[in-house]
């Protein structure tokens, strides 16, 4: 993110020439999870997932999107990824009684290609049961 500082001196007579100077900070993973994760299910097989933006103190940046995985709690092996740019999925799922799916999100800043264990701090998990 770009900065600009502007300074000016004064005294008796009035305020001086400003000077300005330009400082550009990197953008870094988000250092805290979305916010106010929520979810309620459409149909039995059809849930509906919302979120706010992480808050600003955590973005470390522009929020450019959002990765979002639907696995089955027991069974890590059928993981459903999403990419989105709105605080809003909707992810159909296997319909039963006795399935609790997990749901990890992560906020994303710049286009960043690091492993989830690089930016494991944004992620926020909740627990679907329909």
């Amino acid at each position: 993110m770009e900065y600009e500082f502007r300074v000016a001196g004064q005294n008796h007579i009035g305020f001086g020439q400003e000077s300005i100077k330009y400082l550009l900070t990197p953008e870094g993973p988000p250092s805290g999870p979305p916010t106010n994760i929520s979810h309620h299910f459409q149909t039995p097989d059809v849930v509906c997932v919302t979120w706010d933006i992480p808050l600003r103190e955590h973005r470390n940046g522009q929020i450019t999107h959002y990765d979002i995985e639907f696995h089955k709690k027991v069974d890590h092996t059928s993981v459903t990824d999403r990419n989105t740019t709105q605080t809003k999925v909707k992810e159909s799922l296997q319909r039963s009684i006795h399935v609790t799916y997990s749901v990890q999100l992560c906020a994303v800043v710049g286009f960043c290609l690091c492993g989830l264990g690089d930016i494991i701090t944004c992620f926020s998990e909740i627990l679907l049961r329909n």
